[in-house]
């Protein structure tokens, strides 16, 4: 096996590697028109490559591509990562797990050198690739879904709760039900750390929602507000098909939580939306957020699609 650098690959050795994306979307089984995918992969890693900061590299076996593994090189405020697209890694062949390796011990040599101590990578759940992550050390962080309206399968709900669209003097309701979001996420056993201006700034982007014309915004109600859910309506691509919706935001009280509550706005929103001729639902969940998994995963039928994945490296010992 030959290991070529990213600032070495050629058009043709793009191509290929959208050609072998393209096979491996399609054991998916989300987008209906195969014919598009490549377009759509082709143009997306075009960008993706041009206006990045991409370390990575591929390998090459009897002059044939048999994986490859690219990272834009991310500096935030708190940390610096190396992040891989889920279209940034792919293995083909009987040797997925070896050339991974290969891959991985390659490329990370680069990154941490760089000072890039935070390994993240979308991988699918296909061809073994989750497994040969963890045994590269890496852990589950955030998992993505999808689930075709048709195949919901109603849950059973009395409770006594009314349901409605957002309004405009909602604001104040919104900014108070972000606290939902982030006091579950920071708690055990996510324990996500978020800033205070992190926290200050998802407040007022909650708040904001009643001025964006896009977002279909669901508010249930007892006496109070006591769950709501925000849904975009989500760009097609080739991980997501065509008339699909992003189930960007969603919480229940917790004094409310296992009431039949989330089960009864979720039945009311499915109904809404076949009713405006959609026909999917996009979502994603932290894996340690084990109310989430059980509720999108378990009891309303989402299927996953990929994973994202995390290694951190000690700077210390580097």
């Amino acid at each position: 096996m030959k290991i070529i650098e990213f600032s070495t690959v050629t058009n043709k050795m793009k191509k290929m590697m959208i050609q072998d994306l393209e096979y491996l979307y399609s054991k998916l089984l989300i987008n209906e028109n195969f014919g598009q995918i490549e377009n759509l992969l082709g143009s997306k890693i075009e960008n993706w490559m041009k206006n990045k900061t991409i370390n990575g590299a591929i390998c090459m076996k009897n002059e044939k591509m048999v994986g490859f593994l690219f990272a834009e090189l991310k500096n935030g405020e708190q940390k610096r990562q190396a992040w891989v697209p889920s279209f940034g890694i792919a293995t083909f062949g009987e040797d997925n797990d070896k050339i991974l390796y290969e891959l991985y011990k390659h490329c990370s040599s680069q990154w941490v050198e760089l000072g890039y101590y935070e390994h993240v990578i979308e991988t699918l759940d296909i061809d073994n690739q989750v497994l040969s992550l963890q045994m590269l050390g890496f852990a589950f962080q955030q998992v993505h879904g999808l689930l075709k309206l048709s195949n919901y399968k109603e849950g059973e709900s009395d409770a006594k709760i009314s349901i409605r669209s957002f309004r405009k003097n909602d604001s104040d309701i919104l900014r108070d039900m972000a606290d939902i979001i982030y006091k579950y996420q920071i708690a055990s056993p996510v324990y996500a750390p978020l800033q205070v201006e992190t926290i200050k700034r998802i407040r007022d982007g909650y708040a904001s929602l009643v001025n964006d014309d896009e977002v279909m915004l669901y508010i249930s109600e007892t006496d109070r507000p006591v769950a709501f859910q925000a849904l975009w309506e989500d760009d097609y691509g080739y991980l997501v098909p065509e008339k699909c919706v992003e189930l960007s935001i969603a919480g229940t009280y917790a004094d409310v939580s296992h009431s039949g509550v989330g089960t009864k706005l979720m039945n009311y929103v499915v109904k809404d939306l076949i009713l405006k001729g959609y026909k999917w639902l996009s979502a994603d969940w932290r894996i340690t957020n084990i109310s989430a998994r059980r509720f999108w995963n378990t009891k309303c039928g989402f299927n996953i699609t990929k994973y994202r994945m995390i290694r951190t490296i000690d700077s210390d010992n580097n």
